[in-house]
C-alpha cells in the first residue's frame, strides 16, 4: 500500500508507523502515531485483531481525521470483523474521526494529482 502511494505521485508528507521502528519501503518508521509532529490527515492500518484498535486510539488522540483499515489476518475471513468494526466504531465515533473498512480493499482517488 505504501509503495502505491508514493509510485502513484502522492506529495503530501508519508509517514510509516511500525511498532519495531527500523525501515518502512527505505523510509525511518517511526514506533507510534504520537511520535509525528503533526496530525495526520489520515491514517492507513494494516495490522491484524487488538493492534488495529491500538492505532485506531492512537488515530483519534492524535487528531487524525480519517482512518482507513485494511483487513489482515483472521479479520479477512470474518472471523474477528464484528466485534473489530464494533470497537473502532466506538472509538472513532468518540474522537469525530471518519473510518472505511475494515471490510475494504481501500479507496480511490481519480484526480490526476492529489496532496
Amino acid at each position: 500500500m505504501l509503495a502505491s502511494i508514493i509510485a502513484g505521485g502522492f506529495e503530501g508528507v508519508v509517514t510509516p508507523i511500525n511498532r519495531a521502528g527500523g525501515a518502512v519501503c527505505s523510509m525511518r518508521a517511526a514506533r507510534s502515531l504520537t511520535q509525528l509532529e503533526v496530525a495526520p490527515e489520515l491514517v492507513i492500518i494494516a495490522a491484524a485483531g487488538d493492534e488495529v484498535l491500538q492505532f485506531a486510539a492512537e488515530a483519534v488522540a492524535t487528531g487524525a481525521r480519517a482512518l482507513l483499515v485494511l483487513a489482515t489476518g483472521a479479520e479477512q475471513h470474518g472471523e474477528e470483523l464484528p466485534a473489530l468494526e464494533e470497537r473502532a466504531a466506538g472509538d472513532r465515533s468518540r474522537g469525530g474521526l471518519r473510518m472505511v473498512g475494515p471490510s475494504s480493499l481501500g479507496v480511490l482517488n481519480t484526480a490526476r494529482r492529489s496532496a
